[in-house]
């Protein structure tokens, strides 16, 4: 406007703002929004403010009220001119509340106030108005409008056994904004639905899960937001090397992919800065980058893993063995083992899906097992140059007896312990898939190795965002094809977690279209 913005709350000029809702000066204010001309400040009663059609705006006791209110439902109140302080200051992580924030508007409706729930922030109103989506009256985004920006997720308040009767679709009429600097905000296109959901929602995850939870690990969509600091973490990072939180530039618009392990099936979703990447932008088809971080990414890691570091991206003339070949992981290490060069591959599955492997593999290439340890082994024991195990079924013991003399077992989840168990144990995961993975860690020698992408992704970051700016590009290449196995919408997803654990789904990945329609 015409005064200057000091960076403390203060605008110096025609008048200042003191930072508790007080104009000094001849009570104008001249910057996103106009008070003089739109309006006249009453200067001698500064309980109500008067707008063009003469409409009563709300007093300043009605938006304390609102604020406090606001306050006593889980919601941050703030200056929309002044940030929390801290790292964490006025951070509410409840996914419940989307991280979203009331600003308390000194021009504030009166019917706004009637619900706290559907008030935006200036950023929001601002935004909105100018893509032509909403209307500004004095500040507030209309109600009409707000409809027009719903945002939903799934939500699960508590650990539970059935999904259709504890996860339910919850609607807000706001947008999630950047709080913390480091935090970016997507508009999520396409997100996934898988087993590991399945056990979060159970309370089996090794690691601790806030509730209420939104389930969903990989998302795919664009930049809504960013923190102040996002773009700085760059600079940082090559200042002080390794240690620093490694990121990539991003703005407003920029097509991305985040690795999570709740809150993807959503339509927006707040992340750290430094879980996003950049993907190509083009036609790609966002079902199918949805199965890039956690399958392609995990099927690619595993067999480099497999691999002695002279020959780290070859599989020319070697013979694999995976198991649960129909999975998405499965399905991913599949095909890149092929583009490896692997001679052979084995992959166990039920029987009915055989003839299907085949129709995907005409060459002959790729040979169906059956499921079972003790029907497949005899076919491979003492062969395999690389065995990948996501099953766990006899805590791999028969994957361990495939090898040949120098083959190479990684293990990559113990599914079929988990389904086993009926619930969580002390620590969230069951005994029994805390010693399969402490067996395959420590236990086994150095030819069996352990792979979680989380993990990956924690110790060797720069290498796991150059290996997936590899993935995206050739997904963008058209030179890997994920499969999808169903696309649904948000209302859909305990239905379908009910149908992963039953076994119904196989062949490629569930992806979530968070704004398809019924």
């Amino acid at each position: 406007g015409d005064g200057t913005y000091m960076g403390d709350g203060t605008y110096m000029g025609d008048g200042t703002y003191m930072g508790d809702g007080t104009y000094m000066g001849d009570g104008t204010y001249m910057g996103d929004g106009t008070y003089a001309g739109d309006g006249t400040y009453n200067t001698v009663d500064t309980s109500t403010f008067q707008d063009a059609d003469n409409s009563t705006i709300a007093s300043q006791d009605e938006i304390t009220t609102a604020r406090k209110r606001a306050a006593k439902n889980g919601y941050r109140a703030s200056s929309p001119f002044r940030k929390a302080r801290g790292s964490n200051a006025g951070r509410d992580r409840s996914p419940l509340k989307s991280r979203s924030h009331i600003w308390p508007l000194q021009s504030m409706s009166r019917d706004s106030l009637q619900d706290h729930d559907s008030l935006m922030s200036q950023r929001d109103l601002r935004r909105k108005s100018e893509s032509g989506k909403g209307n500004i009256i004095n500040g507030m985004l209309t109600r009409n409008s707000m409809r027009e920006i719903e945002n939903k997720q799934v939500v699960f308040d508590t650990f539970i056994d059935d999904p259709e009767r504890g996860m339910n679709v919850r609607t807000f009429d706001s947008v999630p904004m950047a709080e913390n600097p480091h935090d970016v905000v997507i508009r999520v296109k396409a997100s996934t639905v898988s087993y590991k959901d399945c056990i979060i929602r159970k309370g089996m995850w090794s690691e601790t899960i806030d509730l209420p939870a939104v389930p969903g690990f990989d998302c795919i969509g664009v930049v809504e937001s960013i923190g102040d600091d996002v773009n700085l973490l760059q600079e940082y990072g090559r200042r002080i090397g390794e240690d620093a939180p490694q990121c990539e530039t991003l703005k407003v618009g920029d097509p991305v992919a985040a690795l999570v392990q709740t809150g993807g099936n959503a339509r927006y979703i707040t992340v750290d800065a430094s879980r996003v990447f950049k993907i190509p932008s083009g036609d790609c088809d966002s079902a199918q980058a949805a199965c890039v971080l956690s399958s392609y990414m995990t099927a690619y890691q595993v067999l480099h893993r497999a691999r002695p570091r002279d020959k780290f991206d070859t599989l020319e003339g070697k013979s694999v063995l995976i198991t649960g070949g129909l999975g998405p992981v499965g399905l991913a290490t599949v095909e890149l083992a092929l583009r490896a060069g692997a001679t052979v591959v084995y992959a166990t599955i039920e029987n009915q899906y055989h003839a299907t492997l085949k129709e995907r593999h005409p060459k002959g290439n790729v040979i169906p097992l059956p499921l079972c340890p003790s029907l497949w082994l005899p076919h491979v024991k003492g062969k395999m140059d690389c065995v990948v195990d996501g099953l766990c079924q006899d805590y791999y013991k028969s994957p361990r007896a495939a090898l040949n003399d120098t083959g190479i077992l990684v293990c990559i989840g113990a599914n079929t312990v988990l389904a086993r168990e009926g619930g969580p144990g002390v620590l969230g995961a069951p005994v029994s898939a805390m010693w399969a993975n402490t067996k395959a860690g420590y236990l086994m020698g150095s030819r069996t190795k352990t792979y979680e992408v989380h993990d990956s992704f924690k110790r060797e970051p720069e290498r796991f965002r150059h290996d997936a700016a590899y993935l995206f590009g050739l997904l963008s290449l058209g030179k890997i094809k994920p499969s999808v196995a169903k696309r649904i919408g948000l209302e859909d997803v305990p239905k379908m977690h009910c149908r992963m654990e039953r076994g119904e789904i196989c062949g490629g990945v569930v992806v979530v279209k968070p704004w398809q329609k019924r």
